[in-house]
């Protein structure tokens, strides 16, 4: 008698069988994936604003080319915006120090 059915996917000259399902619970722990009515669907990013810090406390837009305030930080942070500040003298990401997780507009 046939085996009716699909062999699984051997990769890799390996002994280790490709499993979809796990890798999708994988990639759905990561953050990169929902499950919406059974289906996975992959979850889009949010908007990212990039802001250099300058010496006495200037913030700079990279995207408009602009220099902005906290305020506006604040701002584009409650409409759904990934505010990301990076100081320009020693290259570390100060976001939290600029613009403190639970402080929205």
């Amino acid at each position: 008698m046939a085996r009716h059915g699909r062999r699984p996917t051997i990769w890799n000259n390996s002994k280790s069988y490709r499993n979809p399902t796990a890798s999708a619970c994988l990639a759905e722990v990561a953050g990169r994936v929902d499950r919406i009515g059974g289906r996975i669907v992959a979850r889009k990013r949010r908007p990212r604003r990039l802001i250099n810090r300058y010496a006495q406390a200037r913030l700079y837009d990279v995207t408009t080319g602009a220099y902005v305030c906290v305020d506006q930080l604040k701002v584009w942070r409650s409409e759904g915006f990934d505010v990301i500040v990076r100081e320009v003298e020693s290259g570390r990401y100060v976001t939290e120090a600029v613009l403190p997780s639970g402080f929205d507009a």
